[in-house]
């Protein structure tokens, strides 16, 4: 069994303690059974078109960022694994939280740091470079129900969930210009991918900027929202 069908079983085997597995993942608004919305912004250096495919087992985001300037830019998107035992960064996946009212966030970048908890080393995604002239394509797939998630705070076997329904999803991506005393190193033994440095040389943090786009959702779909004590929502 691949490490995603072990995290998948595991999620499930959760859901099903719940009481939730029998939840429809999505509602729809109308008789499709799927549904395509897209969605476009521009903001500083970037410029990213994005599609949403759902169904009622999943949901696919589809995104191109294209830099408008001339200075190359690293979008921090290719997250770690879920597990030690999984490859070093998993194309497929995002984080995910709720924000009201009826909005989830699929997060590309940076989770913020717990405000309960010490950690030791603060969890940064490693980078795709973006040139001018060359867009970058990657797609983010969640399966349904949603599941509300953080990587400060693993799924656990007292996890506890809520039921939500969101009639959006915004895709929220980070990333920087190449510009001075930016340090991006090649990732060892992970080509095309970059490890960025979050803070300059002398001090103090280097302008990393975040676009979120919004994706109208063509059916209602479920999230499970974590609410066991010490849950940290990014």
């Amino acid at each position: 069994m691949t490490d995603c069908n072990v995290v998948d079983a595991n999620r499930r085997a959760l859901l099903r303690r719940g009481g939730l597995l029998f939840l429809l993942a999505a509602i729809p608004m109308n008789a499709e059974a799927a549904s395509r919305t897209t969605a476009s912004l521009t903001r500083g250096r970037v410029h990213i078109a994005a599609t949403l495919e759902q169904d009622s087992a999943r949901c696919v985001i589809a995104y191109t960022v294209t830099v408008t300037g001339e200075a190359p830019v690293y979008v921090l998107d290719a997250l770690p694994g879920p597990s030690t035992a999984a490859p070093p960064h998993d194309p497929g996946l995002a984080w995910v939280g709720w924000r009201e009212p009826e909005s989830a966030v699929v997060l590309r970048g940076t989770p913020p740091l717990p405000k309960l908890i010490d950690v030791l080393v603060a969890i940064v995604p490693l980078a795709h470079r973006v040139d001018p002239g060359k867009p970058w394509t990657s797609s983010v797939h969640l399966s349904l129900p949603l599941v509300e998630s953080n990587p400060y705070f693993p799924l656990r076997q007292d996890v506890q969930f809520q039921t939500a329904f969101v009639k959006q999803l915004v895709l929220e991506l980070e990333y920087i210009a190449e510009v001075d005393n930016v340090s991006a190193e090649p990732a060892p033994g992970l080509p095309g991918l970059f490890s960025i440095a979050k803070l300059r040389p002398g001090g103090g943090l280097l302008p990393f900027e975040r676009a979120g786009l919004v994706l109208q959702a063509g059916a209602l779909i479920a999230l499970q929202r974590r609410v066991e004590p010490g849950f940290e929502a990014i």
